[in-house]
């Protein structure tokens, strides 16, 4: 049934876009599809497709562009930090229920 649903919404859209059209005449009706439209549709959503990669990839490289930090204070932020680390582990284990 799931697919029976699916599939009448696809030929919904297909009309709806104008891929498909019935031409009826007095001796017979005919589902048409337009592959003109089909193509120029598709090859305008590829091209929006990547516009819009494009847009996010100069986006992206503008702002790790603005966003990197300095590499010297990183390294002293580094050391610092496994100052305090080798402090911490020179002391030992807090005995149990001990906050430190």
């Amino acid at each position: 049934m799931r697919w029976i649903i699916l599939l009448a919404i696809v030929a919904a859209v297909a009309f709806g876009l104008g891929w498909w059209y019935v031409r009826d005449t007095d001796e017979s009706t005919e589902i048409i599809i337009n592959k003109e439209e089909v193509v120029g549709d598709t090859e305008e959503a590829v091209e929006e497709g990547r516009e819009l990669i494009e847009d996010t990839r100069e986006a992206i490289e503008e702002a790790s562009s603005q966003g990197e930090p300095d590499a010297s204070k990183d390294a002293e932020a580094q050391g610092e930090s496994a100052e305090t680390s080798a402090e911490t582990s020179e002391k030992g284990p807090a005995p149990a229920g001990a906050l430190e």
